[in-house]
């Protein structure tokens, strides 16, 4: 648990830019899915002006984060978005960051995804 106000917003920064480099990954596999994009509002809150969040938001937007993706890669991005939402809470923060860690180092949720990429089409062009 951070033992003071500067460590705990340090562990939100390192999630959130971790959140960011999954953030293509979700977008890749589900370009119409907005959860990473509130989740990002929210944080951007909460560092910004001090939002209270409460405790729960994180299982109320992920109500079923065990089975929320089809693929490894985007139920790892989903995981962290997940986590980051739980480092709000100076409570969960620490274990929250210690498995955003373990799945940036580890999984798939970071990936060479552009934010932009479009999933294959099966064609190829020059």
């Amino acid at each position: 648990m951070p033992n003071d106000a500067i460590s705990h917003q340090r562990y939100v920064y390192m999630a959130y830019g971790i959140a960011l480099a999954a953030k293509p990954t979700i977008k890749h596999y589900f370009p119409e899915e907005h959860k990473a994009d509130i989740v990002e509002a929210i944080v951007s809150c909460w560092l910004k002006d001090g939002c209270e969040i409460p405790e729960t938001w994180a299982d109320t937007l992920f109500p079923n984060i065990k089975k929320i993706g089809k693929y490894q890669a985007s139920n790892e991005a989903y995981n962290i978005f997940y986590g980051l939402l739980q480092t709000l809470n100076t409570k969960t923060a620490y274990k929250a960051i210690l498995d955003i860690l373990y799945d940036a180092i580890t999984g798939d949720a970071i990936s060479g995804f552009t934010p932009h990429s479009a999933p294959p089409t099966g064609t190829y062009t020059q």
